[in-house]
């Protein structure tokens, strides 16, 4: 299953009120929402082709990167009142600005809100380079795994094998929870300034890692809005 079909599951089962996601590209991810969304995207491509808006009540699309989004916007503001339930966070390919995502994302949601973060797995090491490149790069998202078990072990993490790059589903969250802002530079440290090589890091992750099957794995189905929160 392709992380497509995993979101669209994931839309399905949850139900959600409200959903947001990082990095919108040509909007194949957006259109699989049918609720009120929001997109952040520093340079959005939607293609005519795909129908973003669908039957969503509304739908907002900033431009902007998710770093200046967060810090101009409020959720109550710009989620009409809605509980944020489902996150999905595709931005940047970079630790640093996956963990303020992930950050930002957790403080908007709840506790019974998920997140599903992007390109956890890359197939190759050379995916995994932290500089860009034209085609299958993820960068080093895949940090953002042991640093979670890591620094919050609080959060229920599933680690899936969606096609081509993986998902990380991340519940149990904690909006008030400071412990990954307030340990940013020293997480980051721990990683940009590790002299190993980064190849042998990679290489050594991937071949840690077990990812449960997207065929055998289903999301629990949505809870009523009252246990939702």
């Amino acid at each position: 299953m392709n992380h497509y079909a995993l979101l669209r599951q994931l839309h399905e089962s949850i139900q959600p009120r409200a959903y947001l996601e990082i990095g919108t590209s040509r909007g194949a991810s957006l259109a699989l929402a049918a609720c009120p969304s929001v997109a952040i995207d520093p340079r959005p491509d939607l293609s005519p082709k795909v129908d973003v808006l669908g039957i969503k009540p509304w739908l907002k699309v900033y431009r902007s990167t998710s770093d200046d989004f967060f810090a101009s916007h409020e959720p109550a503001s710009t989620l009409d009142g809605l509980p944020l339930d489902l996150a999905f966070i595709d931005g940047m390919h970079r630790i640093e600005n996956v963990i303020r995502d992930v950050v930002n994302c957790e403080r908007w949601s709840h506790s019974g809100g998920i997140l599903a973060i992007h390109d956890v797995l890359p197939q190759a090491p050379d995916w995994a380079s932290r500089e860009p490149r034209p085609r299958n790069w993820t960068g080093d998202v895949w940090r953002v795994v042991p640093c979670l078990r890591r620094h919050r072990p609080d959060l229920d993490l599933t680690l899936l094998d969606a096609a081509p790059s993986g998902m990380l589903i991340v519940r149990n969250l904690d909006a008030g929870n400071r412990v990954l802002l307030d340990r940013l530079p020293e997480i980051l440290a721990g990683y940009l300034d590790d002299p190993r090589p980064y190849q042998s890091q990679v290489e050594e992750f991937l071949a840690g890692e077990h990812p449960r099957s997207t065929e055998t794995w289903a999301p629990a189905p949505a809870a009523d809005s009252a246990q939702r929160g």
